[in-house]
């Protein structure tokens, strides 16, 4: 940091009595870390270990100093102090500190910090030193590494069908609804429970372990193609929307954002490819029309010259195709 130290080396002539000063400026370098990246080591006490380390070395141990660093304050992203520093894994109150010392000629001090109420989060660590008025800031995230996660997959047997995956926690797991509703569930196994959710509805569901750790996993279910859109929400208007195909060869949390025409042909119709220039892009024996592969599937100026092919090419199951020529629609 910017904390100075200015000495004086004074050498004497002993022959001329001379003496020269030689000003030497040190500039102490002090580091803060925590173990496993600030992930609580020791949930049970809600208890991080961490270490000071004085990165001016040699240097202080030369001009034999004694470094005493000040805890000045711990603040949360709020501004609110919340923590204590303590030279033990108890993190009891008899072993609180205030200020962390390095002898001479230690480079490094283990402590442990303990939140306020075992709030975790992101936390800055103020520091003074003994040798300066500068002050020193360090920033630490703590995690508790038991914390309960969870995440939702859409299952391939139906398009109202979802698996709430826990991956981290401590079992047994319980499930609740925090808003919205479920059809049917749960259908509780070893690493999550399966639910049925309403179409096109946001469901909240939390997800809580046996030591009381919880997180809400959000759930929305989306159509699986324009068609399945427009006979749920025959109001639906031209435009772009959100899809989760209902297919196996996708990965399950897959969605795709489609082009969807609701008023031709008592609408429902989704894009699928769009060929706007005379290149050789779609000519007949084009690997376009057999293989997965999509060209410009980012591209919607149905006014322009370019040419493309989009992922609901491979992936939207149909029974009639429509096709626009010169304006003119015809399906089949």
């Amino acid at each position: 940091n910017n904390s100075v130290i200015s000495e004086n080396i004074s050498i004497t002539n002993s022959d001329t009595g001379d003496v020269l000063n030689i000003p030497i400026t040190i500039r102490p370098i002090f580091s803060l870390d925590f173990e496993n990246n600030g992930q609580n080591l020791l949930p049970d006490k809600k208890c991080s270990k961490g270490f000071i380390s004085n990165k001016s070395g040699s240097n202080l141990i030369a001009l034999n100093k004694e470094v005493s660093l000040s805890l000045i304050s711990i603040k949360t992203e709020t501004g609110e102090q919340r923590g204590s520093f303590f030279s033990s894994d108890t993190c009891s109150p008899e072993s609180k500190i205030t200020q962390i010392t390095f002898p001479q000629g230690q480079s490094q001090v283990p402590f442990y910090f303990k939140p306020t109420a075992n709030e975790l989060g992101e936390y800055v660590l103020s520091f003074g030193s003994n040798l300066s008025a500068e002050k020193f800031k360090a920033t630490v995230v703590l995690t508790d590494p038991l914390a309960v996660n969870a995440q939702s997959v859409k299952l391939p047997s139906d398009s109202n069908s979802y698996k709430i995956i826990v991956s981290k926690g401590v079992p047994p797991y319980s499930y609740s609804i925090v808003s919205g509703s479920v059809l049917s569930g749960p259908t509780i196994s070893q690493d999550g429970a399966q639910f049925s959710f309403p179409k096109y509805a946001e469901t909240i569901v939390k997800v809580s372990d046996s030591i009381g750790d919880s997180v809400n996993v959000t759930v929305k279910v989306l159509p699986t193609d324009c068609s399945d859109l427009k006979f749920v929400v025959s109001q639906s208007q031209t435009g772009y929307y959100e899809i989760k195909p209902n297919l196996t060869s996708l990965p399950l949390s897959a969605s795709q954002n489609v082009f969807c025409d609701m008023d031709s042909f008592t609408g429902g119709w989704t894009l699928i490819l769009k060929s706007q220039s005379e290149s050789s892009d779609f000519v007949y024996d084009s690997p376009l029309w057999t293989n997965e592969s999509n060209l410009n599937e980012n591209d919607f100026n149905f006014n322009g010259t370019v040419n493309s092919k989009y992922p609901t090419y491979s992936f939207t199951k149909f029974d009639q195709v429509m096709v626009i020529i010169d304006g003119k629609k015809r399906f089949f």
